[in-house]
């Protein structure tokens, strides 16, 4: 009789096998957060960098402990340290917020910086926010614009609205167009009403270029910018639905300040947490 999968990596863990005690505490983490968080802290000592991770969410959402930002916040810094891009991403916002550690916006640019050099999409459009508002760094206009074009091509949603948002407001109306549309595709219901609100505000879908986008809420597929080198096939591979992505570990620490930036003049943006 074959072993389950479950009952492989169940023994894998039981032999310290660090990255099977990793596998094993996500296996147990819905049903049980406290064995999960035992299992990390095993892997963690270990030596696994997405094990501290982990350890950091247990401790910053009360899975399986109360909650403990102090320790969320070391565990972060712990994986950060060892090169792990969702730990520099998480002591990130730590850091940014002052949540178990002493605000430092600078040293939070930082990891957001070294997370996005990882290809960590969410930081890049992080690094964007705090670029275009001047949190932590003086207010940059073009660099923000770089991050958000690059987060937008990484595939993360909030990255591709507020780089079509730049578009839009510096007149590339068709690329913008499909920037939009494709964040409208994979957002959630706040994407989708300030997409609709740009639609009402820059023309509608009674122009060429905009009934392009408006295709989004009807399921059609809006083309490529000329020049576009995102393939459906590297969307895909973004959107991944790995151990490495799932909710459990890809899920930011707070949201507030990922939301979307909007064109001037359109009043509060669409809360994308």
């Amino acid at each position: 009789m074959s072993m389950s999968a479950a009952a492989f990596v169940r023994m894998a863990a039981e032999h310290g096998v660090p990255l099977g005690q990793l596998r094993w505490g996500a296996m147990l983490l819905e049903n049980d957060p406290a064995m999960a968080l035992h299992w990390f802290i095993l892997a963690a000592r270990a030596g696994n960098a997405e094990a501290m991770n982990m350890a950091g969410r247990c401790h910053e959402n009360g899975w399986g402990v109360p909650v403990d930002l102090e320790r969320a916040a070391d565990w972060f810094h712990r994986s950060a340290q060892a090169g792990h891009d969702w730990g520099e991403y998480n002591y990130a916002n730590a850091l940014f917020d002052g949540r178990g550690v002493p605000c430092d916006r600078r040293q939070a640019l930082l990891y957001y910086r070294r997370a996005a050099d990882r290809g960590h999409s969410r930081a890049m459009n992080l690094l964007g926010r705090c670029y275009e508002q001047g949190w932590g760094c003086a207010a940059n206009r073009d660099f923000a614009a770089i991050w958000y074009g690059r987060s937008a091509a990484a595939g993360y949603f909030r990255g591709q609205y507020n780089h079509g948002c730049r578009l839009l407001e510096d007149g590339h109306i068709a690329e913008a167009t499909y920037w939009l549309a494709e964040a409208a595709a994979e957002g959630d219901d706040a994407i989708r009403r300030g997409v609709e609100r740009l639609l009402a505000t820059y023309g509608g879908p009674q122009t060429p270029s905009m009934m392009t986008m408006s295709s989004c809420f009807s399921g059609g597929a809006s083309p490529a910018p000329s020049g576009s080198s995102l393939r459906s096939s590297e969307r895909d591979a973004s959107r991944s639905s790995s151990y490495r992505g799932t909710a459990y570990i890809s899920s930011p620490s707070h949201r507030d300040r990922d939301r979307c930036a909007q064109p001037s003049g359109l009043g509060v943006p669409p809360d994308c947490g």
